[in-house]
């Protein structure tokens, strides 16, 4: 059965965090858990011919930016404050 492989897929990069100095370690690991999650969980887009209002961007959209916010909060307090 899939969803609870979805589930885990989806809780591992809610609750990833920053381990040591290196964004671009904790960036890379971040990108492979959602591409892991991405195998499982398809993005359901229009069949019906020509889409004309932009619902699959929307979602695709919404989706990033839940991605940005996991990122973020995985950061270390020290990359904020050193901005």
């Amino acid at each position: 059965m899939k969803i609870p492989k979805i589930h885990q897929l989806n809780t591992d990069p809610a609750s990833c965090k920053q381990e040591g100095p290196e964004v671009a370690a904790f960036y890379s690991k971040s990108i492979g858990m959602w591409c892991e999650f991405e195998k499982y969980a398809k993005m359901p887009h229009c069949t019906f011919g020509k889409c004309e209002f932009g619902v699959g961007d929307k979602v695709v959209k919404v989706v990033d930016e839940d991605k940005i916010h996991q990122f973020l909060i995985g950061l270390n307090d020290d990359f904020f404050s050193a901005i």
